[in-house]
């Protein structure tokens, strides 16, 4: 059991040390899965608006009270995912800000409080749960976050689930079902949002080691095109790279039809300095 236990302890910590490395990354691309989603996610909302205004006719009072919550909740949360869109936007430079780190983490939130609210305002005409379910799969594959976080926001989200129910739905074998439904909505989503957070990881970690590995080839591909070039006493051309670049211009001369000059210098007595040093 200790061994268990210190496994697991050396693999969190591991867990932890790989997020600090790969946490500038995954905020840029949870800031713009956001830019993305976020406007669709409104006029998503804003056709459910649509929708519920078309129950409002209705000649039953209890549908028409529904109809009309879940019309007022359609708008509030299309108006928080346009806002939401906007800051998106304005903050596509600045992924690794505050902001920017707790904007994608405020929608989905957001996403999981209003389906919950759904849910629960649907409870007098429709038991089901799908748009929680929906919620909680869409926050896991949407975003790429750590268990850590992942599993405070699922479990904020359960609590309100199951405090709400049990406002408005009066059946108690409903109502047990529908929790025992929501732990596992939440659950599900947990777990999804665990297995693509350390695929990200992964992969994230090799694309930097490769990265990493590239840059260093590429310096040694230079030094070593410079020393092919270069003599290596005198840090002067060598004979190869001066025949090479004698070639290049008596080629450019013969296209240009110009004049090809050749200066040589001796110097005097450079026997007495090549052999005194």
């Amino acid at each position: 059991m200790q061994k268990l236990i210190a496994s697991l302890q050396r693999r969190a910590a591991r867990w932890r040390a790989e997020h600090k490395l790969v946490a500038a990354a995954a905020n840029a691309v949870n800031l713009q899965r956001a830019r993305l989603v976020a406007p669709l996610l409104a006029s998503v909302e804003l056709l459910l608006v649509l929708w519920q205004a078309l129950d409002l006719n209705t000649p039953d009072n209890r549908a028409f009270e529904v109809a009309l919550a879940l019309l007022l909740t359609h708008l509030a949360v299309a108006l928080l995912f346009g806002a939401s869109a906007w800051a998106a936007h304005a903050l596509r430079h600045g992924a690794n800000s505050t902001l920017g780190r707790t904007l994608p983490l405020g929608m989905a939130a957001l996403a999981l409080a209003a389906s919950v609210g759904v849910v629960a305002l649907n409870q007098p005409v429709f038991s089901g749960i799908t748009p929680f379910w929906m919620a909680c799969t869409l926050v896991a594959a949407l975003l790429t976050w750590p268990p850590g976080v992942s599993a405070l926001v699922y479990a904020l989200a359960y609590a309100l689930f199951f405090q709400a129910l049990g406002w408005t739905q009066p059946d108690p074998a409903l109502l047990d079902a529908n929790r025992v439904n929501g732990l596992a909505a939440t659950g599900m989503g947990w777990l999804l949002s665990l297995l693509l957070w350390r695929n990200f990881t992964r992969v994230q970690l090799m694309h930097d080691q490769l990265s990493a590995a590239n840059a260093e080839l590429q310096v040694r591909q230079k030094e070593l095109q410079r020393l092919t070039r270069l003599d290596g006493l005198t840090g002067l051309y060598n004979r190869s790279t001066f025949v090479e670049l004698t070639r290049q211009e008596l080629a450019r001369a013969q296209r240009q039809g110009s004049a090809t000059s050749i200066l040589l210098l001796d110097l005097d007595f450079f026997k007495h300095v090549n052999d005194t040093w």
